[in-house]
């Protein structure tokens, strides 16, 4: 599975959502569901060419997230739908 075998390169937590999102050296960004102490994933995206080292949210209906590169100094949008 994609993300599970590689270092964690940044994590965010976004407190009145329960969500986690997390990073790693291949390049996926994957969102959690923290649920009574467990993490459920919800789903996961690549981002080509860059590793992800840093992750701030918006605060709007959609809970985008915006994903900072290390490598390569870009940032990208991902929009998150509320489940």
């Amino acid at each position: 599975m994609e993300g599970w075998n590689f270092e964690v390169t940044c994590i965010a937590f976004h407190q009145s959502s329960g969500r986690v999102i997390t990073g790693t050296r291949d390049g996926y960004v994957q969102a959690w569901l923290f649920v009574d102490g467990d993490l459920q994933r919800l789903w996961h995206v690549s981002i080509s060419g860059t590793v992800p080292k840093s992750f701030a949210f918006t605060d709007n209906t959609m809970l985008d997230l915006y994903a900072f590169g290390i490598y390569d100094g870009r940032w990208y949008a991902i929009a998150l739908a509320i489940v």
